[in-house]
């Protein structure tokens, strides 16, 4: 049987979306695999998981990131981002997931070199790569053009939020409002979002998230300039329960955001069948394909122009839009990702 160890240090931040990814990919791998492969799961000490019995818990020590001669033998690790903190001995198969390349858009000139230097670290490390979207591949296919390590595109599997009961929020927000949930960093682009507010004055629009950020900060101060302390809620960070309550009843979910691997917020709000507005950035034209709406700019009013009149439109037929929008969300499941990993896998161990 092939012992294979895959790294979940990541799991520690839940609120992360490298930590919801690696809880996730856990309990769907735990779910999916046969008996022809052992894991081994890497996890930060104080972390519980229920899941396989069949499964066989590592706990991050030092032995795992120093002394790499005393590890146990492994077919094949696989380290589930870039970036990771506990690394294989050279002579184990290292497969490594790449998540994004956002550091070319977050950060300047001098750390986008130490960022580039230590990303090439990392693919020379591995015999094989995978990326979360066409996209991530095409940048790193851009960046590294001397880099022959093969690389194989295994979109992120999405659970089913449909089935989750929602729960009543804490913050009431009436019968018409938007909708949109991500950490509150710049390059989620929410502020292009306040200004085009003051053309909906009867909607309000609800952005979750943990805002006690810098940006989160700047967003504030934004929406007290404006005067829309009232129509714009900044609920912090809400419970599943909740944000299937929002995306439940919004009338859209907006996700203006200019870097994005692969962007799950909108794949959850096409489960419910809603309408989508997305920009044209990044990953998100591949997410979405043709059943959502891409803003044409982030010009206030442009963008409320655009959102009504696609409203309308949508409204003309709402069951069969919501089901074109909700065909588009099923190709991202679990299974099938887990699947292309279990297949991947087997050729990796052969």
């Amino acid at each position: 049987m092939k012992k294979i160890l895959i790294d979940l240090y990541k799991v520690k931040n839940e609120y992360s979306g490298l930590g919801q990814f690696s809880y996730q990919f856990a309990r769907h791998l735990s779910e999916h695999h046969s008996h022809e492969f052992e894991f081994h799961f890497l996890v930060p000490r104080g972390i519980e998981f229920e899941f396989s019995p069949l499964i066989k818990l590592k706990r991050a020590s030092l032995l795992y990131r120093f002394w790499k001669t005393s590890h146990e033998q492994y077919d094949l690790w696989h380290s589930l981002h870039q970036f990771h903190k506990y690394s294989p001995p050279k002579t184990f198969k290292h497969l490594l997931t790449i998540h994004d390349l956002n550091y070319q858009k977050e950060k300047d000139a001098a750390k986008q070199t130490k960022y580039a230097l230590k990303m090439q670290a990392e693919l020379d490390s591995a015999d094989f790569l995978t990326s979360i979207s066409n996209y991530t591949k095409s940048q790193i296919l851009k960046s590294f053009p001397e880099d022959k390590t093969p690389i194989e595109v295994i979109h992120n599997g999405v659970d089913l939020l449909p089935e989750t009961a929602p729960t009543r929020p804490r913050v009431q927000v009436g019968d018409k409002f938007f909708f949109s949930i991500s950490l509150f960093t710049r390059k989620k682009n929410f502020e292009v979002l306040l200004p085009m507010m003051t053309h909906f004055p009867k909607y309000k629009l609800v952005l979750a998230g943990n805002h006690d950020t810098d940006y989160g900060r700047t967003i504030k101060q934004k929406i007290s300039d404006l005067g829309l302390e009232k129509r714009i809620v900044l609920t912090g960070k809400i419970p599943t329960s909740e944000k299937v309550y929002y995306m439940k009843l919004c009338n859209a979910f907006l996700f203006p955001s200019l870097a994005e691997g692969f962007g799950m917020p909108p794949v959850e709000a096409m489960q419910f069948g809603k309408p989508v507005f997305l920009s044209d950035s990044s990953s998100l034209p591949e997410i979405g394909g043709d059943a959502a709406y891409y803003f044409p700019d982030f010009d206030p009013k442009n963008m409320a122009d655009y959102i009504k009149y696609e409203l309308e439109n949508f409204d003309l037929d709402v069951y069969s839009n919501a089901q074109r929008v909700q065909a588009q969300a099923a190709k991202f499941t679990w299974t099938n990702s887990m699947n292309k990993y279990l297949d991947l896998y087997r050729r990796l161990t052969a």
